[in-house]
Formats: C-alpha cells, structure tokens, sequence
C-alpha cells in the first residue's frame, strides 16, 4: 500500500515554437511541485497546440523521437525536483511510423517507459488518423528503440514509481473501458488521461463519464460506499473510488 501522494495536473497554452512552449512549461512544472504535486502529467501533445484539426504534411516535421530533446529536458526536471513526470509528445518512433505517446518519468530522472494511444479518433476537427499509428502490444523490446532505455513491451502498462503504481491512457481511450480495465487489473493506483483540448462539451462528457469509469474499476475493499476525494490542480479533477483517474488538460 503506497503513501497518500499528490498529483498536479497542467494545462497551458502552445505556441509552434516548441523549444519556446517547453520553456514556458518548465516554471509550471516548478510550481506545482513547489504546491505539493509529487506527479505532474501534462496535456497531450503538450509542446505543441493541437494540430489535428485538418491534415498537413508539413506537422509531421515537429514529431521527435523518445529518448529526444523534449523528453531528455523533461528528465533533468523530474530528477531536479524529486517528481513523477508524464510527458505526452508528438512521436516519431520510426521512418512513417508516428505515434501520439506519452513518456513516463520516474522521480530519479529516469524513463521508465512509454505509452502509445490505441484508439485513434477520425472525425471532423479530428483528423487523428491521418498523422498518428494506432498503439501497439509488441512484446520484443528490441524492435523498439525505448526498449534500450526502459525494458518494457508497448500496450497497456503499469509503471512503479517512486511515489505509486500509475497506469497512462490518452484522450480517446477513455471511451473505451476495457482500457481502464486492463490498467486497473494490472494494479494501478492512479490512471492519467492527458487531454489537449477544453470544448464545453467534451468537458461535460469527460466530468459524467469519469465517475463512471472510476466506479466500474473500484477495487474489492470492505470500506462501505465509495467516497469522491477530488484533487484539484487547475483542471477537471481526479476522483478517488480506491482508484484514481486524473483527467489532464
């Protein structure tokens, strides 16, 4: 059984100069682990605004691989200040092989691993399919260049860190629950969804189904009814039924 730990959820704006987006992210990042955050998961996509919206070559040219600039300056913040740190960018995993991934980073600095979106939206303002390769389940880590870094088989993956055992979803996953399920099963404290977008209606979507999920992948305790414990940190809030899901934005 872990500590009680708490999460820090960031969202901010982009600009298409990347190196300038993670500048102005770092202070954040900083803030909230001067507040108390111990893991801090920010938005997807996060060095970058949401480019999905239609289709064009030329974004592709922002993808970057993992390990890679983004993340290595991510690693140096999470070992500086002692934080768990989930690092959703754009992925180029591969010559024509991109991916909407999420790096998690242990409180050490070191890259425990990555996540990879499996559902992958196609609708109007979502042109998702367009840029992104669906997550995959591989289980030889040397077709995968992170399994040089991070031993692990891509797909849905529980990560130990330092401060709990917390599982990373992306966006769209979340209408899916064998997702959570699986997460859940594999013994997650806390699932992350990083969600770039804050739409009126997709928030009202995520804050009804969120309790939801939470409720469907409750663990067995004898504690009686399970009791809501938001944690708030400038986004949709986490809500604690002995599993956690924190919604970033």
């Amino acid at each position: 059984m872990h500590a009680p730990f708490t999460i820090g959820i960031i969202q901010d704006a982009a600009t298409d100069d990347i190196q300038v987006t993670v500048e102005a992210t770092i202070p954040r990042i900083r803030e909230a682990a001067a507040r108390g955050a111990q893991i801090v998961c920010l938005k997807e996509l996060f060095n970058a605004p949401y480019f999905a919206k239609s289709q064009k070559h030329d974004r592709f040219d922002i993808a970057e691989p993992i390990p890679g600039p983004t993340t290595t300056a991510m690693q140096k913040i999470a070992k500086e200040l002692g934080i768990v740190l989930i690092v959703p960018i754009f992925e180029k995993q591969a010559r024509g092989v991109y991916r909407n991934s999420a790096a998690i980073i242990d409180a050490d600095g070191s890259m425990l691993g990555v996540y990879r979106k499996m559902h992958i939206p196609d609708d109007p303002m979502f042109n998702e399919k367009f840029y992104f390769t669906p997550g995959d389940a591989a289980a030889d880590d040397s077709i995968d260049k992170i399994g040089a870094v991070a031993k692990q088989a891509s797909g849905f993956r529980v990560w130990h860190t330092r401060f709990a055992d917390i599982g990373v979803l992306i966006c769209w996953d979340q209408w899916y629950p064998e997702a959570a399920r699986i997460t859940a099963l594999l013994g997650a404290d806390v699932i992350f969804y990083p969600i770039p977008l804050l739409l009126v209606l997709i928030t009202l979507l995520f804050a009804l189904v969120l309790p939801g999920e939470a409720l469907a992948r409750r663990k067995k305790k004898d504690t009686g009814p399970p009791k809501p414990d938001r944690l708030e940190f400038g986004a949709l809030p986490a809500i604690n039924y002995d599993i956690d899901l924190g919604f970033g934005f």
